[in-house]
């Protein structure tokens, strides 16, 4: 890691500490890393809040599914690495930030392997399926489940609240003409 991004990822760990102060929740800088750990993968940085005390705060339990979210301080981390993006990271303009509370990520992903299942079943039923409501990282865990069957491919089509995924399948007889 060069010395430049060791600066920003402390500065970026400073300023998440300072928000979250303001938010109640006061974390010692001498602990941070216990609770913020920082990975970064090609030009995505992502801030892993690990610990109950964010689960909380942030409104992300487990509602016996294995996951559920709720809380309006969800858009607070959405704004955070908004600016983060754009602030603290500004030598590498095509960098982009987000985090991730206790692992939910991957564990809505795996929640979502079944619909993603179900869709394809549908489209096989139907040669086509769209479906309608799923925020864009409902919608990425699906592409990536659905790209791992090759008769299936997936397309998301719309604007902002009107995107919608569509998963289409490949019919058996088109493929032996």
């Amino acid at each position: 890691m060069l010395a430049d991004e060791v600066t920003n990822e402390r500065q970026s760990v400073a300023f998440i500490l300072e928000i979250l102060g303001h938010m109640g929740c006061v974390i010692d800088a001498e602990y941070a890393e216990r609770y913020i750990q920082v990975t970064r993968q090609d030009n995505l940085i992502t801030y892993h809040l690990l610990g109950d005390v964010f689960d909380e705060l942030f409104g992300v339990t487990d509602g016996g599914d294995g996951c559920s979210h709720s809380g309006f301080n969800i858009d607070l981390l959405h704004a955070m690495a908004t600016i983060l993006g754009r602030t603290k990271w500004q030598a590498e303009s095509s960098c982009r930030c987000q985090f991730d509370v206790n692992h939910y990520r991957q564990r809505r992903s795996e929640m979502l392997k079944p619909l993603a299942e179900a869709l394809v079943q549908g489209a096989q039923n139907h040669k086509s399926i769209s479906c309608f409501g799923l925020d864009g990282m409902d919608r990425k865990a699906i592409h990536h489940h659905i790209k791992h069957v090759p008769e299936a491919e997936t397309h998301s089509h719309g604007v902002g609240p009107f995107r919608r995924l569509e998963i289409r399948v490949q019919d058996a007889d088109s493929d032996a003409q």
